[in-house]
Formats: C-alpha cells, structure tokens, sequence
C-alpha cells in the first residue's frame, strides 16, 4: 500500500510539474514574439545587439537575473527605459532605450525570461528562476526615468562585482 501511496504522490508531482514546464515554454513563446515585435529592431535578432545603437542581450540578462537585485533592474529597465552611455564588453553605448510599460506584466515577464533563460542556451552554470507576473506588477508603481535606470545598472555591476558586462 505505500508503494502504490508513494507512486501515485509521484506521478501527482510529474503532472504537475509537466504543466509548470508546459506553461513556462508557451511563456518563452510569447516572450520571443514580444522581443521580436519590440525589441528586435536595435537588439537585433537573437539579441545580439548593433555597434553603436545598442548593446547585446546575450549576456548580461542571463547574470543579472540570477540576484534580486538584478531582477529588480531588469523588469524597471523594460518598464521605465534607460538612456546615457554605458559599456559592454569594452563598447560603448549611448542610446535611449524607450519605456515599454504599455506591456502587461506577463508579457514583460515572458520577455525577461526568453532574455535571461532562451538566448543564453549554450550558456554553462545554474538557471535563474522565470521572472514572474507578480514581480513586474510589484515595481509598476516605482517611479524612475531612464537615467536613473542607467545609474542603477551601475550601482548593480559595481555591487555584484562586475565590470561592465
């Protein structure tokens, strides 16, 4: 009887998890329709990014997710934008990233994941968790404009002992 007890609260944590990956992979989907429609135009497709115009997203996304703080700076960069110059992999960048708060918040979410978790496939080390919904609705209310954005990056690559990713 414990056996049956034991395979059957298995097979219950199998379903379930089959439909978390299930509905995170239709979430990748959407984030790369998102990127594409959004996105694509000065990142370039598969984010590779445009000498001069904009910096690749190959990288740094993938990193910052990892720490809450990182989180944090990823989903107020989408909601709020960031402009000023900045420098990744030794190139510098001096663009206006415009807000696109317009989005909702699972759509920012699916955006922030297929950045951080699809593009960075061949990346070695551990997975951060999915961004979700109710972490994009809980910053919605801060207020910030895009150089302050631009400040906080530094702050975090300072603070997560980076240097200019």
């Amino acid at each position: 009887m414990r056996a049956l007890v034991a395979f059957a609260s298995s097979l219950a944590a199998g379903v379930w998890l089959l439909g978390v990956s299930s509905a995170y992979a239709e979430g990748n989907d959407a984030g790369r329709a998102v990127f594409a429609a959004r996105c694509a135009v000065c990142h370039q497709a598969g984010g590779r990014g445009m000498d001069g115009l904009a910096p690749p997203l190959t990288e740094y996304p993938a990193r910052f997710a990892g720490s809450a703080p990182g989180r944090k700076h990823l989903i107020e960069t989408l909601l709020h934008g960031m402009y000023g110059d900045i420098s990744v992999n030794g190139k510098h960048y001096n663009f206006r990233m415009p807000a696109f708060n317009s989005l909702g918040d699972e759509e920012i979410a699916n955006v922030l994941n297929y950045l951080a978790i699809d593009l960075p496939a061949g990346a070695s080390g551990p997975r951060a968790a999915p961004v979700g919904a109710q972490e994009v609705a809980a910053l919605r209310g801060v207020t910030l404009d895009g150089d302050a954005v631009r400040r906080q990056r530094a702050e975090l690559l300072h603070s997560l002992g980076v240097g200019t990713p």
